[in-house]
C-alpha cells in the first residue's frame, strides 16, 4: 500500500536551466580590485561593468576576498598543492634514475622499469631514463654513440669500429 500525499521519485516537474561559468582572469580581478578600492565602487555595480558581463556580483565578491586575503596576488587560484594529474615518477626519481644510470645499476629504460618503478607503464620509466641519460654527460649519450654511422670525407665509418680503436 503506497503513502498518500508522497510524491514519487521522477524528474522535476520544472527543468533548471544549466548555468554557464565564466572564467575570472587574473585581468578581471586587477580590475575588479581597482573598481572596488579605488572607486568605492558596490558588487553589484562591478558587475553591470561591459568586461564582466556574465559574472555574477557574488562571484565577484568572492573573488576580491580571496585576492585580498592572499597579499593582492591576482595570480593564486587558492587550490591547496599543484592541480592536475600527479606525475609518475617525481623529479627526486628522476635524479635517482640519473644516479643509479651513472652507477651501471639499470641500463636502459626497461631496466629502470623493471627494478625501480614496477607498477609505471614501460614507456615512461623509458622516456624518464632517456631524459635523464640526455641531462648527463655521459659517454653513451654523446653525438658520435648515438649515430650507427660517422660521415667523414672518405665516407661512412661505422661507430663500432671508432670505439675499438
Amino acid at each position: 500500500m503506497a503513502r498518500q500525499g508522497r510524491r514519487q521519485a521522477g524528474p522535476p516537474s520544472t527543468p533548471r536551466a544549466r548555468r554557464t561559468y565564466t572564467l575570472i582572469t587574473p585581468t578581471k580581478r586587477a580590475e575588479i580590485v581597482l573598481l572596488r578600492d579605488k572607486f568605492k565602487f558596490s558588487w553589484w555595480q562591478i558587475a553591470k561593468q561591459p568586461r564582466m558581463a556574465d559574472i555574477h556580483y557574488t562571484a565577484i565578491s568572492r573573488s576580491y576576498k580571496r585576492v585580498k586575503a592572499n597579499n593582492d596576488d591576482l595570480y593564486l587560484n587558492c587550490r591547496k598543492g599543484r592541480c592536475g594529474r600527479k606525475r609518475a615518477i617525481t623529479t627526486e626519481g628522476i635524479a635517482e634514475v640519473e644516479r643509479t644510470l651513472d652507477d651501471g645499476e639499470v641500463v636502459d629504460g626497461a631496466d629502470v622499469q623493471r627494478v625501480m618503478y614496477p607498477d609505471v607503464p614501460a614507456r615512461t620509466a623509458s622516456s624518464a631514463s632517456s631524459n635523464a641519460r640526455n641531462s648527463l654527460s655521459h659517454p653513451d649519450t654523446s653525438r658520435l654513440a648515438r649515430s650507427s654511422t660517422t660521415t667523414t670525407r672518405i665516407g661512412p665509418i661505422p661507430t663500432s669500429s671508432l670505439a675499438a680503436s
